[in-house]
């Protein structure tokens, strides 16, 4: 099962697939989920995702899936529609996890922007 992941404007910017890999909207593997850690291709701890939103390495938040329910008081913009068809190719993504301590996740929108996290780690 794929899930779309919006970004703080309801933008879609990345999908997960079913076998935990994150793919851009141009269908380019470029992370993956081990458990709640989201890491670089390279095993790089990148942050947390829970099924339901995507938290960066400080805990501040960088994306949701449609349907994603947020506490009282913190409201999540509208999921934009989809204008691509996510094709994903397989990707041989096995590194070496590197470990790093969560931390509290807190209710505020990260300073990174969600597809800028992978743009970076590539």
């Amino acid at each position: 099962m794929r899930r779309m992941l919006y970004d703080r404007a309801g933008a879609p910017q990345l999908y997960l697939t079913g076998a935990g890999v994150l793919y851009t909207l141009s269908n380019e593997p470029v992370g993956f989920v081990h458990g709640e850690l989201v890491a670089s291709p390279r095993g790089e701890p990148l942050g947390w995702f829970d099924g339901a939103f995507l938290w960066d390495v400080r805990g501040e938040l960088l994306g949701f899936v449609k349907g994603a329910s947020a506490p009282a008081g913190f409201a999540l913009p509208t999921p934009q529609p989809l204008r691509v068809r996510p094709q994903p190719t397989p990707a041989s993504l096995h590194p070496l996890l590197l470990s790093l301590p969560k931390p509290p996740l807190r209710w505020c929108w990260s300073e990174q922007g969600l597809a800028d996290l992978f743009v970076r780690s590539a």
